[in-house]
C-alpha cells in the first residue's frame, strides 16, 4: 500500500502532482501567518514581523495612507489576495504590491476604506 502510494508520486498521478505545490504554498502560507503583521496606525500602513520577544515588533516597512493610490482586495466574499499601488517608493515613482490576506479580510477593507482614498468603483462588502 504504501508502496503504490509512492509510486503515484513518481509516475505523476495527477492529483498528486498538483497536490505537493499546493503543500508547500500552504506550509509557507502558515508560517507568513504566524510571522507577518500588518499595523494600520493613524497615519501610516506599516507591514512588520514578530521578533524573538512576543512584545515586540520588527518594522520592515511603511508607506503614509496619503501616498497610497489604489488599493483592491480580491474575492469579497473570502479576501484572499490585496494589492495596493503607493508614491514613496523608488524616489517618488511608486511601486505596485501584492500580499496573501493572513487574516481578517474584512477588517483590512475597513482599514483601507477609512484610511485612505477610496476608490469610486469599489463596493464595500456587505
Amino acid at each position: 500500500m504504501l508502496l503504490g502510494g509512492a509510486s503515484g508520486v513518481i509516475a505523476g498521478d495527477g492529483f498528486t502532482v498538483a497536490a505537493v505545490p499546493l503543500l508547500l504554498l500552504g506550509t509557507f502560507l502558515l508560517i507568513q501567518t504566524s510571522v507577518v503583521r500588518f499595523v494600520f496606525t493613524d497615519s501610516t500602513f506599516t507591514v512588520a514581523k514578530k521578533t524573538s520577544n512576543p512584545e515586540e515588533l520588527e518594522f520592515v516597512n511603511s508607506w503614509a495612507y496619503s501616498s497610497i493610490t489604489n488599493w483592491e482586495v480580491w474575492w469579497e466574499p473570502f479576501p484572499v489576495l490585496c494589492y495596493f499601488k503607493e508614491t514613496e517608493s523608488y524616489d517618488g515613482r511608486g511601486s505596485i504590491h501584492f500580499f496573501p490576506v493572513l487574516f481578517n479580510g474584512r477588517a483590512l477593507v475597513n482599514a483601507f476604506q477609512t484610511k485612505t482614498v477610496r476608490k469610486p468603483n469599489y463596493r464595500a462588502p456587505q
